[in-house]
């Protein structure tokens, strides 16, 4: 998957991925296709992994050279969980911004999506999904466009707003939604 850049964030922004998401080895572009506050199982793995370390600190089992590198490492982590968990709370500010994309996009969505029956029966064409997933094809207005391009996502110019492909709209959704703690299952809004 090529890694896209994000575009600096003006104090107005939405921005899902924080500086924990950022590709280390490539900077300034995004490391991973969703942000880790995203990410609930990786969160609590984070967690248990915090725990652990600092259960091993407090035995008596570490030779005493080593205490001081199980601190950092412990620090680190906590650093970097204080940071994923920031990232999801600096969303709040925008909930009614958030509540329009998702309104935006839920009805644009459902229309791309085929139909549960007609998968059913085999009438859908599997290129024709490709296609919707790797070609703009939902409209979007110009906030949603600067909301997609801000996130690192590609939007193509089209009147006043622009072209996004469903994957990538589809995320917008997902990301929204948590950001509302709201489920993320996009297959509430495919049509039966």
């Amino acid at each position: 998957m090529p890694r896209t850049k994000l575009t600096p964030q003006g104090d107005d922004e939405i921005r899902f991925f924080s500086e924990t998401d950022m590709n280390t080895k490539n900077p300034g572009t995004v490391g991973s296709s969703y942000p880790a506050w995203y990410l609930k199982a990786q969160l609590r793995f984070l967690n248990t992994n915090i725990d652990n370390e600092e259960r091993e600190l407090k035995s008596d089992n570490i030779p005493p050279q080593n205490i001081p590198i199980k601190r950092a490492k412990i620090k680190k982590m906590k650093d970097r969980l204080e940071a994923i968990l920031e990232a999801k709370e600096n969303l709040k500010p925008n909930r009614d911004r958030l509540s329009t994309i998702i309104d935006e996009l839920s009805g644009k969505l459902s229309d791309v999506m085929y139909r549960r029956s007609d998968e059913a029966k085999g009438l859908v064409n599997p290129e024709d999904i490709v296609e919707h997933w790797s070609t703009p094809c939902i409209e979007i207005s110009g906030e949603l466009a600067k909301v997609a391009v801000t996130n690192g996502m590609k939007v193509k110019k089209s009147g006043s707003g622009g072209l996004i492909n469903e994957i990538d709209a589809g995320k917008l959704w997902k990301f929204s939604r948590a950001a509302l703690n709201e489920d993320t299952n996009l297959e509430r809004l495919r049509r039966d």
